[in-house]
């Protein structure tokens, strides 16, 4: 049981972690930061900011699937049932992250700062909020059901 424990302990920090990150990101910070010049934590965000959430979307999808598999295994109860749709409502925003912000925050990162390129950060910049609040939103039900589904 002790694997259990400590699987089940860097699922739920990882967890906060990149829930986290995805909900202050999408809620507080992005409509907040300027559109022209993003400055030094608008690129701190861009680049370090999504290599940190990504790692911790790997690590709670891995440890996920490991404590689904050790715990729930075989399991037709309406408990692994929401823990199963918390689990793919996770890694649909690991994937939306990935695919629509990520690759908008790798590509504004390398955008130079310029009046030739202010409508192409213009539009990554829209791209980039509308993935972010989409994955937080996902990562909002998938907390929702890890947290409701002992009680279900």
């Amino acid at each position: 049981m002790t694997i259990i424990a400590i699987t089940r302990a860097i699922h739920i920090l990882s967890g906060v972690i990149w829930a986290g990150f995805a909900i202050v990101l999408a809620t507080i910070i992005m409509p907040n930061l300027a559109a022209e010049g993003r400055g030094a934590f608008g690129q701190y965000m861009a680049k370090s900011g999504s290599r940190i959430a990504g790692g911790a979307a790997a690590l709670t999808f891995l440890s996920g699937l490991y404590l689904f598999y050790a715990v729930h295994s075989g399991d037709h109860s309406a408990m692994a049932a929401t823990l199963g749709v918390g689990a793919l409502c996770a890694i649909a925003a690991g994937i939306t992250g990935g695919a629509i912000s990520g690759r908008a925050a790798t590509q504004l990162g390398k955008l130079k700062p310029g009046p030739e390129s202010a409508a192409q950060a213009n539009a990554l910049r829209n791209r980039l909020m509308l993935g972010g609040r989409i994955t937080a939103s996902l990562l909002v039900v998938s907390i929702i059901c890890m947290a409701v589904a002992r009680y279900v």
